[in-house]
């Protein structure tokens, strides 16, 4: 999607239509690639079970069960507090240039880093899902051809990436201007969130930095 557009609203219709145009990485159950697109797919179908917003299903079902205070879906909820400013390559402000629909169930999501490190702890650390469901994000790893594991919408850091922290459950983050990683520790019941506001920065360098702290070295 080109930037013009991004500065649009755009409905999720037009969003799995724009990805549709272009052909598909593989044959269904052939492979894996991340898709931002299905993240879309996924908040179409929450809107078809709840007969509602996606705003709404995600307050109850994730913002207010983790007791999130400061976490809002752009777009669809005000957000209030002071928004951190985030820019391009070029050190451009572009917090209010794009329209967040473009990215909705995708990346529409605004919160503060000490948040994101609770909604980890939240998710992972079972006061979100039941044991079940939680067990179910990381039943089936997948090994990407780029040496990733992922669940389902879980990125699954193995023990010889953590430097002895165990093994970590999260995610990264990137939109124009804001890049994070999010993740939780369960052998350490510790969580790391980290957020840049510049792009081109890395979330991992202070990532590692953290993970030094939390391991004392």
């Amino acid at each position: 999607m080109n930037a013009a557009t991004r500065t649009q609203p755009q409905t999720p219709q037009q969003l799995v239509a724009l990805a549709t145009q272009h052909a598909a990485y593989f044959n269904p159950g052939t492979g894996w690639h991340y898709s931002n697109t299905n993240f879309i797919l996924l908040g179409m179908i929450v809107k078809k079970i709840t007969q509602g917003s996606l705003s709404a299903a995600l307050q109850m079902n994730a913002i207010d069960a983790a007791k999130l205070a400061h976490t809002f879906f752009d777009g669809e909820q005000t957000i209030t507090g002071t928004l951190a400013s985030g820019f391009d390559t070029s050190g451009t402000d572009v917090t209010h240039l794009y329209n967040p629909s473009w990215a909705w169930a995708d990346g529409a999501m605004v919160s503060t880093t000490g948040e994101l490190a609770d909604w980890v702890t939240a998710l992972y650390g079972g006061a979100v899902l039941d044991d079940s469901a939680r067990a179910e994000l990381t039943a089936n790893p997948v090994t990407t051809d780029q040496g990733e594991t992922y669940g389902l919408g879980t990125m699954i850091f193995p023990y010889s990436a953590t430097g002895g922290a165990g093994v970590a459950y999260g995610h990264n983050g990137d939109i124009s201007g804001y890049h994070s990683m999010a993740y939780y520790f369960p052998k350490e019941k510790t969580s790391i969130a980290v957020v840049v506001t510049a792009d081109g920065a890395d979330p991992n360098d202070p990532f590692v930095s953290a993970l030094g702290v939390l391991l004392g070295y």
